[in-house]
């Protein structure tokens, strides 16, 4: 059973119109964050979360204690490198060993933009590292079906394992709306083992700019990771400039810019990515969300306009380089120009989808 703890929250009126009205904030795009969890570490029927246990003094610990787990907007810098990279590469960052007191703890969102499922997932909050993880995402309140948001508190032991479950919380459309209308940007809710969740709501402004960035990249480092994450449906735009020479061998060309080269048989050093195996050796590349959901493409698909629009189909990294494995003989750069935006001029049913900057579907959303 959930229960939303909004004070002062009061009924939304309704009127009728005859006409289309111009959208309005609880009808438009909102960005949900899930910012921290206070977790029962027993379930009421007395079960332990961590299975692991055999210390008698831990298990008592794990029945009187509760656990705590923080959220930080952002991965911690020291941190966001190596998940990045192994996010490009197409691999799952370790789990590792883990103090079988305290919970693991991931979170899944699942919800509907009319007919299309979305599912969404965070990192582990690993107590052998940092009780940091980040889920957030963008849902259109206009498109989302009547049964909102579904948020899933899973424990994770070690990568592989069937997850425990902690705890399931549903936000129905009508509890976002009702914080958009009354301005309330932090929810309070529970269920299950999860006492208290707390979940921000924002509403994005004007176009709906975030931030951009320029990334200047040595070629010999093949693929670096941006120290902000990007939230799930987060419109991406890139734009590279550069060039270099590639140690690829007498069979290919040594100098390439952007837009890589298509001579046959280089593909062989690209990237262990399905989406880059096939592209330009040596192209401009960008990846962004966390596995199982990675967006990866080459920025200069239109080489007179090398720029490409991603749009998150998971929170996580965002990382840019060359498609180019054996990476470290190379000289040059490329240099990314960056902006991110809340997705307020694109429909629902873009989500995960990437364009070129000048394709016709992008006519009047991005310059």
């Amino acid at each position: 059973m959930l229960a939303v703890l909004i004070p002062g929250l009061g009924a939304i009126s309704s009127c009728a119109h005859s006409a289309p009205a111009r959208p309005t904030p609880e009808n438009g795009w909102v960005l949900v964050q899930v910012r921290s969890a206070e977790i029962d570490a027993e379930s009421s029927e007395g079960v332990t979360w961590d299975r692991d246990v055999s210390d008698e003094r831990a298990r008592q610990r794990e029945r009187t204690q509760e656990a705590a787990i923080g959220v930080v907007g952002f991965l911690a810098p020291e941190l966001a490198p190596v998940l990045g990279l192994l996010s490009a590469m197409g691999g799952e960052a370790p789990n590792g060993e883990t103090d079988p007191v305290e919970p693991d703890v991931r979170v899944r969102a699942e919800f509907r933009h009319e007919d299309q499922l979305v599912t969404l997932g965070s990192t582990i909050a690993q107590d052998a590292l940092h009780p940091q993880w980040e889920l957030a995402f963008y849902v259109h309140l206009g498109a989302l079906t009547d049964e909102g948001v579904l948020l899933r508190f899973e424990d994770v032991e070690t990568e592989g394992t069937t997850p425990a479950s902690l705890g399931d919380i549903r936000l129905d459309r009508s509890d976002l709306r009702r914080a958009v209308v009354q301005r309330v940007h932090d929810l309070t809710v529970q269920g299950g083992a999860v006492r208290s969740a707390r979940i921000s709501v924002s509403v994005p402004h004007g176009n709906g700019a975030t931030w951009r960035r320029s990334q200047q990249m040595d070629l010999s480092r093949g693929l670096v990771a941006l120290p902000q994450e990007v939230p799930a449906g987060a419109v991406v735009v890139i734009r590279a400039r550069g060039g270099g020479r590639i140690g690829t061998g007498a069979r290919c060309p040594p100098v390439v810019d952007v837009a890589g080269t298509e001579a046959t048989g280089c593909e062989s050093y690209n990237l262990d990515n399905p989406a880059l195996r096939d592209e330009p050796h040596g192209a401009a590349v960008a990846l962004v969300g966390r596995e199982p959901n990675v967006l990866a493409q080459s920025v200069a698909h239109n080489p007179s306009d090398p720029c490409r629009v991603l749009i998150a189909p998971n929170a996580g990294p965002l990382v840019v380089g060359i498609n180019d494995r054996d990476y470290r003989n190379n000289m040059g750069e490329f240099v990314f120009d960056i902006e991110v935006f809340a997705p307020v001029r694109l429909p629902p049913a873009w989500w995960g989808e990437d364009w070129d900057c000048s394709a016709p579907e992008m006519a009047g959303y991005w310059p």
